[in-house]
């Protein structure tokens, strides 16, 4: 295990011009001594860590290490660092961070991060990043530094200085796929910037930067990297900045931008602190003032306005912090109690599991298949094939794409999926016996839980899915699947079919039925529940976000449009009175439900049997 230090200290030598011993000194106070590296994580000096999967190519060969002071070559340079943390230290009772362009969140993760060290009791962090990609691995990002991503405000939009749409373009590889913005119609700077992405385009939404700045009374942080755009997004909000901005951290990208944001701030009486030029190369050729940048810029204000106090390394307040560590994913340690992390985002809201047996369902018709007996058990469950050209093949296609479950393939291939897999399995409540047991997965997605309940014994399992296989190019391609299936050599049945078509005509009947993080998807979602139903035989495991916990009568939440969690596709919160009502009416006798399962953390869960 290498925990070599991987950069060497900042000096004043090593910083640009303007910088002091004391804000060097800012560094020393939140480096850790005892920082400890995680295999699958690059871990910072703070103990703040950086799964290796959401990081660009050339950074992955950093796996299971520690990054020191000031982290030359991971997500910031040290003159970034040090407004960054100029802003944590000036904070008092609470912190609040918004992140524009956040791809993965570096900024808000590092200095919530950084915050919880000082025992700041209420962090909140915004993060706006357009990309469909990278704004999943921002709330995995998140949930990695024990911070749940419902109680903190990310935002899958485009930054401006109004609101309305533009193009994005489709990336594949959003982890390399570094430097785009969007394109407004007829804007012919941004079609000038972007004229080298060739990638396909998506539109996007564009929220108004003043809005952003709003929601909040005051932000201790304000981190613009916009590619082009930061310039016209202070100048259009240049009236919230100095009310609502304490600190602004900005990453430049051109030589004009620099010059017409100093006059700006200049204007407006706030303090330059400290600032790194642009570097640049003139090309006659290029007709993007920021495409001839080589070095992007950085800018660091301080709003006197609002008394944010100018910070010195040799304060007395400025004491080394201890690192507390919050755990992998949120799991136990200090962030179930952390006053930043408690709860689930609301006292009416969380997301539940509800086992439900005994179907009443007197013409259900069918038989379970038997499939082929026997199961082929490693250490991983499954049989694998240990040709090292094969396993480099393998390794090769994992990582190639993008994955929403978190697989173990053998050979030490876990594919890097979104999702928290295995916390999610151990909060279902799966029996641990399915042998002789028919199971079906609905929404099965890259597979993981139809893979477990092979490896459980089932007897047959069919894997059940339409709009996760069906968009090609993209996380809904279905060849995770694909991929995954080969790689285990499992004899779990794919099914390409819509909820609403199930039935026992169309896929027999079952034992079991999975249907996790499926009803509140669905358009109808009686109906797709009476399609679960149909199919089911003994036992059917629901997982599904809940709403409207407060109210005693049974309810259900419909969210217009992407207001939950910015997902078009999250249309209903029912409470636990409506999903029994529910189950009751599609035709179950009874059922128990789980204590909430939070994606975020793995609870203490209890666990229940069917009744049968």
């Amino acid at each position: 295990m290498n925990t070599e230090a991987l950069s060497a200290p900042a000096t004043i030598g090593s910083l640009s011009a303007g910088y002091t011993k004391e804000d060097v000194q800012i560094l020393d106070v939140f480096a850790q001594k005892d920082v400890s590296p995680t295999p699958g994580f690059v871990t910072d000096f703070m103990g703040c860590k950086s799964r290796t999967s959401i990081l660009y190519d050339k950074a992955r060969k950093f796996d299971n290490q520690v990054w020191a002071p000031p982290t030359q070559g991971a997500f910031f340079p040290p003159e970034e660092w040090i407004g960054m943390l100029k802003a944590v230290l000036t904070a008092q009772e609470s912190f609040s961070a918004m992140e524009l362009g956040a791809g993965s969140g570096p900024v808000i993760v590092a200095t919530g991060h950084a915050a919880r060290m000082r025992g700041i009791p209420s962090i909140f962090l915004c993060g706006v990043e357009a990309d469909p990609g990278r704004f999943i691995l921002m709330q995995q990002h998140l949930r990695d530094n024990g911070f749940d991503p419902a109680k903190h405000e990310l935002i899958m939009a485009a930054v401006g200085s109004q609101v309305g749409q533009a193009r994005w373009p489709r990336i594949e590889d959003p982890q390399n796929a570094a430097g785009a913005r969007p394109v407004r119609a007829g804007n012919r700077s941004d079609a000038s910037y972007m004229q080298y992405f060739k990638d396909e385009a998506i539109e996007v939404n564009v929220v108004a930067f003043s809005d952003l700045l709003r929601k909040r009374p005051v932000w201790d942080l304000v981190h613009i990297d916009v590619q082009g755009w930061e310039f016209e997004l202070c100048q259009s909000a240049h009236a919230e900045l100095n009310q609502k901005a304490k600190w602004l951290v900005i990453g430049t990208h051109s030589r004009k931008i620099d010059g017409d944001l100093i006059a700006l701030f200049h204007n407006e009486r706030w303090v330059l602190e400290n600032e790194r030029p642009t570097v640049f190369a003139y090309d006659a050729a290029l007709t993007s003032l920021e495409l001839m940048t080589t070095v992007d810029g950085i800018q660091v204000w301080r709003n006197p306005k609002l008394d944010a106090s100018a910070v010195s390394g040799k304060a007395p307040s400025l004491r080394r912090l201890r690192l507390v560590d919050f755990g992998l994913n949120g799991a136990g340690g200090a962030a179930a109690s952390s006053p930043a992390n408690a709860g689930d985002g609301g006292l009416n809201k969380g997301r539940h599991i509800v086992t439900v047996s005994e179907t009443k369902l007197e013409n259900a018709g069918g038989s379970s298949h038997s499939g082929k007996e026997g199961r082929i058990v490693t250490d991983s469950g499954m049989e694998h094939n240990n040709d090292s050209a094969d396993v480099a093949g393998l390794r090769e296609r994992v990582f190639a794409r993008r994955w929403f479950h978190r697989i173990d393939l053998g050979h030490g291939i876990v594919t890097p999926g979104v999702d928290d897999s295995p916390a999610k399995l151990c909060a279902i409540g799966m029996p641990e016996d399915l042998r002789d047991k028919s199971v079906l997965d609905i929404g099965a997605f890259d597979g993981f839980f139809s893979f477990e309940a092979e490896r459980r014994g089932a007897s047959r399992v069919v894997a059940a899915d339409s709009y996760a296989w069906t968009q090609p190019k993209s996380l809904f391609d279905g060849q995770g699947f694909k991929i995954a299936h080969e790689a285990l050599h499992s004899r779990v049945e794919q099914k390409r079919i819509a909820v609403e078509d199930i039935s026992p005509e169309t896929v027999g009947m079952f034992d079991l039925v999975l249907f996790l993080g499926v009803f509140y998807h669905a358009p109808d979602p009686f109906r797709y529940l009476r399609a679960a139903a149909s199919v089911c035989r003994e036992m059917m495991i629901v997982e599904t976000h809940v709403d409207g916990l407060d109210y005693n009568r049974p309810v259900m939440v419909f969210y217009p449009g992407a207001t939950l969690n910015n997902d078009p596709t999250n249309k209903w919160g029912p409470n636990l009175l409506c999903v029994e009502a529910l189950l009751k009416e599609a035709g179950f006798k009874g059922g128990h439900f789980l204590k909430p399962y939070h994606p975020a953390r793995v609870p203490p869960i209890e666990t229940v049997a069917s009744d049968k």
